[in-house]
Order: C-alpha cells, then structure tokens, then sequence
C-alpha cells in the first residue's frame, strides 16, 4: 500500500495507492494519525482514485480516521472515489457522514469557501 501527502496551503491531501485488505486499513488509520500530530493542518483531503475497490475494514478506518480530525477540529474529506468504493460508501450510508467530492479540485474549493 502506497501513502503519501502534499500541502495546499494549510489543507493537506492523502494520495492513498494500492488497497487491499487487513492491514492495509490500519496504515489508513496510522498515517492520518501521523499527519494530525506532526502536520497539523486545517483540513485533510483524502484522495482515493487510484483505489479500484476498498473492503468494509478500509472504509471502517477511514471513519476512524475522519472521528479522530474531527476530534482535533480538522476536517476530513474524500475525492475522486472510483464508481466501486462510492457505491460501497453509499451502501453502507457512510457517504452520509463524511464529505465527499468528484475531484480534488472541488474538495479545495470547499475548503475556501469555508474561510
């Protein structure tokens, strides 16, 4: 599994590559810790489009992931899920919970608007 992060501006986004199953969603869970303790920004984009399909684990710590932003008051949104991971995310009503966008660009927008 491939994770890796960018700046723009105050609002960090998580490349997320390569999903599979098991450990995988812990890493999910892990790395968005790990950039709320030492980044700390004001909003974290979590970009999925390279993930083909994702497993209720991946989508269970990335609710996880979203609870501990909105514990520290950062927010956590997702973008350009792939047609399988949105459907997921819609079946199981999560979609309804966290913030998701069709392209990143929308997501920065977002964040813009909300200053």
């Amino acid at each position: 599994m491939g994770l890796s992060h960018r700046m723009k501006g105050n609002v960090c986004i998580v490349d997320v590559e390569d999903y599979s199953i098991g450990n995988d969603a812990v890493k999910i869970s892990s790395y968005v810790s790990m950039v709320l303790e030492k980044i700390s920004p004001s909003a974290i984009l979590m970009n999925l489009e390279k993930i083909e399909s994702m497993d209720s684990a991946g989508i269970s710590y990335i609710i996880i992931s979203f609870n501990k932003a909105k514990q520290k008051q950062v927010e956590l949104v997702l973008c350009q899920l792939t047609q399988t991971v949105s459907e997921a995310f819609r079946f199981t009503g999560f979609d309804k919970l966290v913030p998701i966008f069709e392209t990143e660009a929308d997501a920065l927008s977002f964040f813009q608007s909300e200053e």
